[in-house]
């Protein structure tokens, strides 16, 4: 997708120097500054996708987790609250016992 975007921009670039026609020349840089902002977009949302993947990737696990170790006793499993060491905040984390 970026490598399209690249495309565009470079491209508009190369009409707006290259033409004599105000007109073009202005939706030239127009359409420069609208894929600037489209490629700025894509990059930061990347980087939210990215985190949204891991986040479902690792609560996808513990869903697994659970339901095996249901399975494996034929009792629910019971979800108790208990301190992340690993976050300093205070934060609570969930796991199985």
């Amino acid at each position: 997708m970026l490598n399209g975007l690249y495309s565009i921009l470079e491209e508009s670039w190369t009409t707006a120097d290259h033409t004599e026609d105000d007109r073009i020349k202005i939706q030239a840089l127009s359409l420069a500054r609208e894929t600037e902002m489209n490629i700025q977009d894509t990059i930061t949302n990347a980087n939210v996708l990215g985190d949204a993947v891991r986040f479902m990737h690792t609560h996808n696990k513990v869903v697994n987790n659970m339901s095996t170790a249901a399975d494996q006793t034929d009792q629910p499993v019971k979800i108790v609250q208990e301190e992340d060491s690993t976050a300093g905040d205070g934060n609570r984390a969930s796991s199985m016992f």
